[in-house]
């Protein structure tokens, strides 16, 4: 994935962590990422960019290029899936069956 506000970064996501680079190459940030689900690069209104993810029960958004936490909440369930409304709302989908909807802000 491609992040270009505030900073131009590129992300890779791979089963173990999530690396943010500098478009030269070097590593901004990493996180180890054991369990992610969908990462997605979202903005809000004024045009910041996060990226969105899931881990086991918590939706986690962090703040691009370094990775800083901005949003972690537990869901009380594993999350197979999730999708970024326009609003800043996220819809979950949990392994049981279940949907539930929470706010980034």
């Amino acid at each position: 994935m491609i992040g270009i506000r505030p900073l131009p970064c590129i992300i890779v996501i791979s089963k173990s962590k999530l690396t943010s680079f500098s478009l030269s190459g070097d590593i901004l940030a990493e996180e180890e990422s054991e369990g992610l689900v969908n990462g997605m690069i979202v903005r809000d209104s004024e045009f910041k960019e996060y990226i969105a993810y899931s881990k086991r029960e918590q939706l986690l958004v962090r703040k691009l290029p370094y990775l800083e936490e901005h949003v972690v909440a537990n869901v009380g369930g594993e999350i197979t899936s999730f999708a970024v409304k326009e609003n800043q709302r996220v819809v979950l989908a949990l392994e049981d069956g279940k949907i539930i909807s929470v706010s980034s802000n």
